[in-house]
């Protein structure tokens, strides 16, 4: 059996999409299970459950409707049995772009805005926390309702070889600051909307991290490129003890 699991988001929504994963791989012990996500950064991450064998990626923000036909046509060759929509798409976009993949058998939350109506439709009005409704859509398909712990696999040398430089022992007291967030996208008509409406300013990072070092804490600063620009185009003075490690390593670091 071939599956496709979707949630073409950003990082947050693709980390809480895991536990189902886990949960469908118990379902289908050998089955072979293909990820259709929305950032290139998240492979690694998405590959590293070992739930996944391949990860194809549609960007909505920087892709366009003929980019979206060529996946859906490469995708076509893959003759998916089962795809499962977990991106939660207000539109039904998710369950769209299964159907365009050729999958015979489509299985998501229930909506009544979706495109394509022809689906197994679950009820996960009951549940608050994305991560649960994930699981009951799971659970129709014979899945469990079970919730674990994710654990990421990283390369535990490099992490000790990264402690020793910045002189970073097991027993501090360490806290980190993740610096950004991508932006919301929404679309009115033919007009795509993007705003930040996640973001924390950075001066009120800085001022936290501040409060954190008076309190005896190691404050840890992460970030990717854009938070780099960010910081460095803002002069935000952070406590010198903080370390710096915004751009400077991938989520697997």
């Amino acid at each position: 059996m071939k599956i496709l699991v979707e949630c073409h988001h950003t990082i947050g929504d693709v980390v809480m999409t895991f536990p189902a994963l886990n949960n469908l791989r118990k379902l289908y012990p050998s089955a072979e299970i293909q990820y259709l996500g929305g950032l290139k950064s998240e492979i690694p991450l998405i590959l590293n459950t070992g739930n996944v064998k391949k990860v194809h990626i549609y960007n909505v923000k920087e892709q366009n409707l003929w980019d979206l036909v060529q996946l859906g046509l490469r995708l076509r060759c893959e003759h998916f049995d089962m795809g499962i929509a977990l991106g939660g798409s207000g539109r039904g976009l998710d369950v769209a772009l299964l159907k365009l993949s050729g999958c015979k058998k489509i299985i998501a939350a229930a909506n009544l805005h979706a495109i394509y109506k022809n689906y197994v439709q679950v009820d996960v009005a009951a549940y608050k926390h994305r991560t649960l409704q994930h699981l009951e859509i799971i659970k129709a398909i014979g899945g469990v309702d079970e919730y674990e712990t994710i654990t990421i696999q990283v390369d535990n040398l490099k992490a000790r070889e990264i402690m020793r430089e910045y002189d970073i022992s097991g027993d501090s007291r360490c806290i980190g600051l993740m610096l950004g967030t991508g932006n919301f996208m929404y679309r009115d008509g033919r007009k795509i909307i993007q705003y930040n409406t996640k973001k924390w300013d950075i001066k009120r990072f800085a001022k936290l991290a501040e409060q954190l070092v008076e309190s005896g804490y190691t404050v840890l600063l992460f970030g990717g490129v854009k938070e780099k620009d960010d910081f460095l185009k803002n002069k935000i003075d952070f406590p010198e003890s903080c370390v710096d490690f915004v751009g400077k390593f991938d989520l697997l670091t």
